[in-house]
């Protein structure tokens, strides 16, 4: 008896439209060339370290995941594919990282460092420039201030 593929592209794509839709986006990292895709929740990235060539993705459930993309293409593959929404909590914060900003719990202005944390013991610090520091504290006590006057 031959074995017979029930699979075909057509379908495959009508399966993730909606799978996609009932769980959420993904940010789909690769491209028809590569050897390996990744499909990325967007709320569980916490943050993106870049070293040279490749890039190292932290997850929200300690999970890593190191790519060989530089950090501006994986900036370009989270931009093209995230609503105006989804693409505001992910910002670059400089050369080296991009960080989810609902993962932020501390900025800490005299070691220049902003803190992320999953709030179930992973920790990290980045080391960022004193002007987007100054930035996010700006935007944070704007963001207090207007929710204080409602």
């Amino acid at each position: 008896m031959e074995y017979k593929s029930g699979f075909n592209s057509k379908q495959i794509l009508k399966n993730l439209h909606s799978i996609f839709r009932r769980t959420g986006k993904r940010i789909i990292i690769g491209s028809k060339s590569s050897q390996q895709i990744y499909l990325v929740e967007p709320a569980s990235l916490m943050y993106i370290e870049a070293a040279q060539n490749y890039t190292d993705w932290y997850f929200s459930d300690g999970s890593k995941l190191t790519l060989t993309y530089q950090l501006n293409q994986c900036e370009t593959f989270i931009t093209s594919q995230l609503g105006d929404e989804d693409i505001l909590t992910i910002a670059r914060i400089g050369r080296s990282a991009i960080v989810n900003l609902q993962y932020v719990t501390q900025l800490d202005m005299t070691n220049k460092q902003l803190v992320i944390s999953n709030r179930r013991g992973f920790v990290q610090k980045i080391t960022v420039s004193e002007e987007i520091l100054k930035k996010l504290k700006e935007a944070i006590i704007l963001y207090k201030e207007s929710n204080e006057n409602r």
